[in-house]
This record gives structure tokens, sequence and C-alpha cells, in this order.
């Protein structure tokens, strides 16, 4: 159980990392690409965190561990919503560039 808890707090770091990276950054000009490739490493952090809280919880006797999930869940989609808006205003005033980038990671 604890080696669980050590994976699980060090993917609440990464998502945290993200969404201090976001906050600091959503009224800025960054290169969308930035934004995107967040968005996709939050995805993939917040799976494998899924994973280990599950893991964790299927041993947890007393269902004190449970917690845990609703304080990040509430956070991942947060901050991914505000990836997606932000994604959204940078398509808006930058046209086809997005566009290109949708369409070649659709592709690959």
């Amino acid at each position: 159980m604890e080696e669980l808890k050590k994976s699980r707090k060090s993917y609440r770091q990464k998502i945290t990392r993200i969404k201090t990276w976001i906050d600091r950054n959503f009224e800025s000009e960054i290169d969308h690409y930035q934004f995107q490739l967040r968005g996709d490493e939050l995805m993939n952090y917040f799976k494998h965190y899924d994973e280990i809280q599950t893991a964790i919880e299927e041993i947890d006797i007393d269902g004190r561990e449970t917690e845990h999930r609703d304080e990040i869940e509430s956070s991942y989609f947060n901050v991914l919503a505000k990836i997606k808006r932000k994604l959204s205003q940078l398509t808006a005033s930058s046209g086809n560039v997005l566009t290109i980038s949708v369409i070649l990671n659709v592709t690959t």
C-alpha cells in the first residue's frame, strides 16, 4: 500500500505542475502546441493516477482513500476544460494553424 501511495503522490504532483503552468500562462499568447502537449500529458498522468488510485481503493478497508480521487478528478477536469477553452481561443485567433495540427494528430 505504501508503494502505491508514493506513486499516487508522484502523479498528483505532476498533475499539479501542469495545473500551475496553465493557470500562470492562460492569458498569454504562448504557442498553442504548449497547451496541446500539456493537455496530452495531463490525460496520460491522470490515466496512471486513476489506475493507482483504483488499486489503493481495492485494498482500502475503511474507505478513507476515496477522498483523494474526488479532489484530483475535480482538478483534472477543471484544468482539461481550461486547456480546451484556451485551444479554442487560439484557434479563433490563428485560423488554420491549429486545424492543421488537429488533422496531423488524427492521421498519425
